[in-house]
């Protein structure tokens, strides 16, 4: 409709046009040299329109075969940029399989036929690297972070080698600045958050978890996991400067985060015990313990149960360990209490059933106490010991990503930095139970201590050779 009326005006305007001109008529005079040229205006105007026509018409024509001007200029510049994606192709080729040289090569002439490409910064710089030149990879890194549409990736390049150079500061700054760029980068929230977990910064680690959950960075089990991790180790930081009420806080939000995540229901025991709960202390152990029993757990039940005596200590282990009566971790903590109370039956009962469960140094440690209290003699006592200094691959506190081992859970390993790897366990290939020691009578230890000389003893001069080649 709108060209319909748009047409019709332009007719009509043409109309009115014709017939001014045919009401008041008038001639046309051009000079040109030696010739004059004179006609009605009305030819005139003709003239030039067809002109126009003509002009228009043999641009598009020529436009068409590819002969307007400018358009010999253009293929030129799109053949130098196809050759110059050509190169930069091959130079990463070169670069991925290791040929410093001819990556160097195609680096340079890329950078020439492509002038401004952000990429032709990414070809140099790993070429750089191949090539062992430092300091011109960061150059070209640097120049890639400046340059258009490359700061990403100019930002990832730097914060990899801020890292293998051990610059934790820097590190997080290129980090945060990644984040910044590209906030739905799983890769760039994950680094950010490693490296704020390692050096103790919860606080902004939490932060930018929120920021990856707007962004949809994570999915949502990992950013879980790791939220409640990093609550732990704030509160932490709040229990060491007294804020008490918002460290339990951190430790229950935890616990519904991650409900097997051991060291968050410990310390909630542990500020239970602190303020003298008995009661929520108590609920709290039984529910974490038939979730996961676990050392750390027992340790916080011995801060619970500090100011009761040996029996009641006894009794309350009991109710601890109901929901998991037949794990290792129970029977050990059992034992342990028995042991105290003492109950010497109950606590023999336990260890027998631990034997059972593999080579343990606690198991054996604990045999050495029970043998000493049960009259056993030094003797057995001390076979005891000496399987317990054997047993070395029994539960311990592991790294998953370094195999590093240690006393206690940490957020992130002290030893590669990984976040989250430590567990509780044995090890893969741990060795099959050694069998309990003989136990000796009377005369024959008498026998023994006069024939042979003590294990022990045997035990160190099996170990000087040792000692003297380290």
């Amino acid at each position: 409709m709108t060209r319909t009326i748009v047409f019709a005006l332009c007719l009509g305007a043409l109309g009115w046009i014709a017939a001014w001109f045919a009401d008041y008529p008038g001639r046309f005079s051009l000079d040109l040299g030696p010739w004059r040229i004179e006609t009605h205006v009305g030819v005139a105007l003709a003239a030039l329109l067809v002109l126009v026509v003509l002009a228009v018409g043999g641009y598009r024509l020529l436009a068409w075969i590819g002969l307007r001007p400018g358009a010999w200029r253009d293929g030129r510049a799109r053949r130098r940029q196809a050759r110059g994606y050509q190169v930069l192709s091959q130079g990463l080729v070169a670069v991925a399989a290791g040929d410093t040289r001819q990556g160097e090569k195609l680096a340079r002439r890329a950078h020439t036929l492509l002038e401004g490409e952000p990429l032709t910064h990414l070809l140099a710089a790993q070429a750089a690297q191949l090539g062992g030149d430092e300091d011109e990879a960061r150059r070209q890194f640097e120049a890639l972070r400046q340059s258009p549409g490359g700061a990403f990736l100019g930002a990832r390049g730097l914060l990899v080698m801020a890292q293998r150079d051990g610059d934790g500061d820097a590190a997080r700054k290129l980090a945060g600045e990644a984040v910044s760029l590209r906030p739905d980068a799983a890769w760039a929230v994950l680094e950010l958050f490693q490296l704020q977990a390692a050096a103790g910064d919860w606080v902004g680690a939490l932060a930018g978890l929120e920021q990856a959950k707007r962004h949809k960075a994570i999915a949502k089990p990992a950013l879980d996991r790791r939220r409640g991790v990093a609550l732990i180790g704030r509160a932490g930081q709040r229990l060491a400067a007294g804020e008490t009420r918002a460290a339990m806080e951190d430790a229950r939000q935890a616990r519904q985060l991650v409900p097997d995540l051991v060291e968050a229901a410990a310390l909630v025991v542990r500020l239970h015990a602190a303020a003298g709960d008995l009661k929520r202390g108590r609920r709290a152990l039984v529910d974490a313990w038939t979730a996961a029993p676990n050392p750390r757990l027992g340790a916080a039940a011995g801060e619970l149960w500090a100011g009761l005596d040996g029996a009641n200590r006894l009794k309350e282990a009991r109710l601890a360990v109901a929901g998991r009566p037949d794990h290792l971790e129970s029977r050990l903590l059992l034992a342990e209490h028995a042991l105290a109370a003492p109950d010497l039956d109950e606590a023999r009962r336990s260890l027998e059933a631990a034997l059972a469960d593999g080579p343990d140094g606690r198991v054996y440690r604990l045999r050495a106490e029970l043998a000493l209290a049960d009259g056993g003699g030094e003797a057995e006592a001390r076979q005891w010991l000496e399987r317990a200094a054997s047993a070395s691959d029994g539960h311990a506190w592991r790294c998953g990503a370094c195999g590093w081992r240690g006393d206690g859970w940490q957020a992130c390993c002290p030893h590669c930095g990984t976040f989250d790897r430590i567990e509780w366990g044995r090890p893969p290939g741990a060795p099959k139970l050694l069998a309990p020691p003989p136990v000796a009578s009377v005369e024959a230890e008498e026998v023994a201590a006069e024939v042979v000389e003590p294990p022990a003893a045997l035990l160190r001069m099996d170990d000087t050779p040792a000692r003297q080649t380290s």
